[in-house]
C-alpha cells in the first residue's frame, strides 16, 4: 500500500526493535498492557495473547483489528480529499511486493487500494478469531464444541496444560543475564544476528529490491530454528533456567 503512494515502509530501525519488559504494542494497540517475554503459562497466555487477539465483538476496542480500521479510515479520508488517481506513483508495480500464498493485487488507483485493505482485514479477522479460540481452549483446558446450532461451550475433550513440558526460560532475557564465552551467549548472539539480517533484507525489499523479500522469508524460517536452539540452551548462571532470545539493535 505504501509503495503504491511512492512511500517506503521503515522497518530496519532501532526504535522498532522489541524491548522487554515494555508497555503497549506499536500503533497504539493496548497502550496500558504490561508486556513481558516469559515462558508459556496459562496466566501469560490469558493476559497477553488473548488480550491482543480479543475480537472486537467481544468488547475489544483497542486490539490489533483496530489498526486496519484506522488504515481504512485514513484511505477513505485521503480519497475524499484527493479524488484523482494521480496520487498513486506511476509505474510502481515493479516495487510492490506480493505474498506467495495470496492473490497478487497491484495497486494503481483508489478502488484497488481500498479493496486491498479490505482483503487484509478479512484475512486478519479470520486468523485472529481462529487463534483466539485456540488460545481460549488452552486456558479453559477444554475443546470448544457446539451444544446446538447457536450455542457453543468449552465442554469438549480435556486439553491438559503440561507445565513440565515448558522450557524454563528466564523472564525478559537480556545481555546482562548472559556470560560471554558460554554456549548461551553464542546461541543468543546468532539469533540476534539472524534477526538483524531479517530486518535488513526486508528493508531492502521495501526500498525497491523486491527479490530480497523471498530471502527475508527464508531468513524468517531459519530464525525460528535459532529461536529453538537458544531456548534449549541452559543460561549458565542459573542452571534451573534456560537461555532466551535477545534483541539489541546496537549489538553487532
Amino acid at each position: 500500500l505504501l509503495r503504491a503512494f511512492g512511500e517506503v515502509p521503515k522497518i530496519d530501525k532501532e526504535y522498532l526493535t522489541p524491548v522487554f519488559p515494555t508497555t503497549g504494542f506499536p500503533g497504539g494497540v493496548l497502550n496500558n498492557l504490561s508486556i513481558d517475554l516469559k515462558k508459556a503459562s496459562l496466566q501469560h497466555i490469558y493476559k497477553l495473547f488473548m488480550s491482543l487477539n480479543l475480537p472486537q465483538y467481544r468488547g475489544n476496542s483497542l486490539g490489533i483489528e483496530n489498526i486496519f480500521d484506522e488504515v481504512r479510515h485514513c484511505l477513505e479520508f485521503m480519497k475524499i480529499n484527493n479524488k484523482d488517481d494521480d496520487v498513486f506513483e506511476q509505474n510502481n508495480e515493479q516495487f510492490q511486493i506480493h505474498w506467495i500464498s495470496h492473490e497478487s493485487n497491484t495497486i494503481r488507483n483508489w478502488s484497488e487500494a481500498l479493496a486491498t485493505i479490505e482483503s487484509i482485514m478479512d484475512l486478519n479477522t479470520q486468523s485472529n478469531y481462529l487463534f483466539f479460540y485456540q488460545l481460549e481452549e488452552i486456558v479453559c483446558q477444554r475443546k470448544y464444541v457446539a451444544i446446538d446450532e447457536d450455542y457453543y461451550t468449552y465442554s469438549g475433550n480435556p486439553i491438559p496444560f503440561d507445565i513440565y513440558g515448558v522450557w524454563q526460560m528466564v523472564d525478559n532475557p537480556n545481555w546482562s543475564d548472559i556470560k560471554k564465552n558460554t554456549n548461551c551467549y553464542t546461541q543468543a548472539r546468532v539469533f540476534h544476528q539472524v534477526y538483524q539480517k531479517v530486518l535488513s533484507k526486508t528493508q531492502e525489499s521495501f526500498n525497491g529490491n523486491s527479490s530480497t523479500f523471498f530471502e527475508a522469508l527464508q531468513l524468517m524460517k531459519s530464525l525460528h530454528i535459532h529461536f529453538k536452539k537458544v531456548i534449549w540452551t541452559e543460561l549458565g548462571i542459573k542452571d534451573s533456567f534456560s537461555c532466551g532470545p535477545v534483541w539489541d539493535y546496537r549489538q553487532k
